[in-house]
């Protein structure tokens, strides 16, 4: 037993920590941190983590460095101190949880893992962590991991942040309660997500997996139908750059100001059974309550799919709802001179302006669309734009 300690109960370095048997969280009472601290910096060899008695504390940032492996095993619970401290992984995470005993990370004051952590009862909530960043060149395999009240300062980040370059598998992920985003990503290298719903995914600014906005660096399939995608500011797919949207996905954009560009070009891969959607953050109706709110979605809340001149696109089967732009000229599909665009199958729907807009020269190529499918637009038509 340890009662009454300043500070931890017990304090070890990350990479070789004690053997505990036969200890409980009531054993260790009254002190400042009533738990096993890690103290923070980079990890000096590969570790397992797996005691199970009680709480592992982290103090400050840990690096796992590359070469290194870190693996947290079944029923482990690791508070993290604040909201400057995460997990930096340019090597090796393997979580290893199961379905019966899952591994959480949380904050210091959930008092409902690990009891009476920091000695206090507190209320947990947003940002109390930081996140699990996954650098370019590091891997993770996170299987049936529990991250509540991380995330960072703001919107556009996440509890489980990755760069370009990662390599990383989500099975059986929840997120609760994360300030910003549940899931963070390079567009060009998302990361494989199995087994989760958009109800795995709760509390949080944003449920879903956001894409951070700019100019796309390779080649890329969108193709996770899990939960929602939330595109953060303008994605530019440039010249050269094919961009692939997949069956069944759903894509939410963030605001009136946020558009995807296409100078390179863009494949709408839906099918008859399996449509695109391109939505509202607001829409509720498609996977799920992404930006925990039951706001109302209406025309301009996100901008438009934009093909420029030597641009092409390849539309089959999307569905866009309550896009648009801030005057009646624009559109929710725009396309301008010597685009090389096909619309098939194509559903538009509650944009402010028209359904689409093309220079009058080089107008899209559409199949298989009725007036039907164009409504509740400012224009249910294509927009021709004037000009000599």
């Amino acid at each position: 037993m340890v009662k009454s300690s300043h500070g931890c109960a017990i304090s070890s370095d990350p990479a070789n920590e004690p053997v505990l048997t036969n200890i409980a969280p009531t054993d260790l009472t009254g002190s400042e941190v009533n738990g096993l601290c890690l103290r923070g910096g980079t990890l000096s060899a590969s570790a397992t983590w797996d005691e199970t008695e009680v709480a592992y504390v982290l103090f400050g940032d840990l690096i796992v460095p590359v070469g290194i492996t870190l693996n947290w095993q079944p029923g482990i619970v690791i508070k993290l101190w604040d909201g400057n401290t995460e997990v930096y992984v340019d090597g090796t995470l393997n979580v290893n949880g199961t379905s019966g005993s899952r591994v959480y990370a949380t904050s210091l004051r959930d008092d409902s893992l690990g009891g009476l952590t920091n000695n206090d009862n507190e209320t947990p909530g947003w940002e109390q962590w930081g996140r699990i960043y996954v650098r370019g060149g590091g891997s993770a395999t996170i299987n049936y991991l529990e991250a509540r009240y991380g995330g960072y300062y703001y919107a556009g980040n996440a509890t489980i942040y990755t760069d370009g370059g990662t390599n990383i598998t989500l099975d059986h992920l929840v997120v609760k309660s994360s300030h910003g985003c549940a899931i963070s990503s390079d567009p060009a290298n998302e990361p494989v997500m199995t087994n989760i719903a958009p109800t795995d995914l709760t509390g949080s600014e944003v449920n879903g997996l956001c894409l951070r906005g700019g100019t796309l660096s390779a080649s890329a399939t969108w193709d996770e139908t899990e939960v929602a995608y939330v595109l953060f500011g303008d994605l530019i797919v440039p010249v050269g750059i094919t961009l692939n949207w997949q069956p069944g996905i759903v894509i939410k954009l963030w605001d009136g100001n946020t558009e995807v560009y296409v100078d390179g070009t863009l494949n709408v891969n839906g099918t008859s059974a399996s449509r695109v959607y391109a939505t509202s953050l607001r829409d509720d109706t498609l996977a799920g309550l992404t930006n925990n709110d039951n706001e109302t979605p209406g025309w301009e809340q996100w901008g438009r799919i934009y093909v420029r001149g030597g641009g092409s696109a390849t539309i089959n089967y999307l569905e866009a709802r309550y896009g648009g732009y801030y005057y009646t000229g624009n559109a929710t599909i725009y396309t301008d001179g010597g685009t090389n665009v096909t619309l098939d199958h194509l559903v538009v729907k509650s944009s402010h302006g028209c359904a689409i807009s093309s220079d009058p020269a080089n107008e899209p190529v559409l199949t298989n669309i009725a007036p039907t499918d164009l409504t509740g637009s400012e224009v249910n038509g294509l927009c021709l734009r004037a000009g000599r």
